[in-house]
């Protein structure tokens, strides 16, 4: 588990309160995320499949830590991924956009990390672009209309 001056971070496994479920409710969302389920809203099993394929992390408020706002996915299973690399993705309900929650969750998440971190954004997406830069990241590559992001993995002296 993971806090920050505000957030909680901390593995998710199940989806038991159904909380994941209604983050990933939303289809534009799953749209910038490059997330897709054989139906809207995703059935149980596709959550489960969602949960054990990657690494995901729910970010809760310290204030009302029951309540999901958001998530974080890692994943180092991408063959593109040199071995000291790991790929994050992100997402959170629309109702805490403009607080600077998931720019403090990812940081939060990333702090001390010995990896390299790798994300990509849609050309068009500023606001996880925005994200990325204030939590480290620099613009390093484009595929088609795809930009990739990287944050230098920690160094301790």
């Amino acid at each position: 588990m993971i806090e920050t001056k505000r957030l909680i971070v901390r593995p998710l496994i199940t989806d038991n309160d159904h909380q994941v479920a209604q983050v990933l409710a939303d289809p534009e969302l799953l749209h910038a995320a490059h997330i897709s389920f054989t139906s809207l809203p995703a059935n149980s099993f596709e959550i489960k499949m969602f949960l054990q394929a990657v690494q995901v992390f729910g970010i809760y408020q310290k204030a009302d830590p029951a309540k999901l706002l958001g998530l974080i996915t890692a994943d180092q299973t991408n063959p593109a991924l040199a071995t000291n690399e790991c790929e994050v993705g992100y997402l959170e309900r629309r109702s805490v956009w403009g607080r600077g929650i998931m720019t403090e969750a990812l940081r939060g998440f990333l702090d001390g990390t010995p990896l390299a971190i790798v994300a990509t954004t849609d050309e068009d997406n500023e606001r996880s672009q925005h994200v990325l830069k204030n939590s480290g990241f620099r613009l390093t590559g484009r595929e088609g209309k795809r930009l990739i992001w990287r944050r230098p993995a920690c160094t301790r002296d």
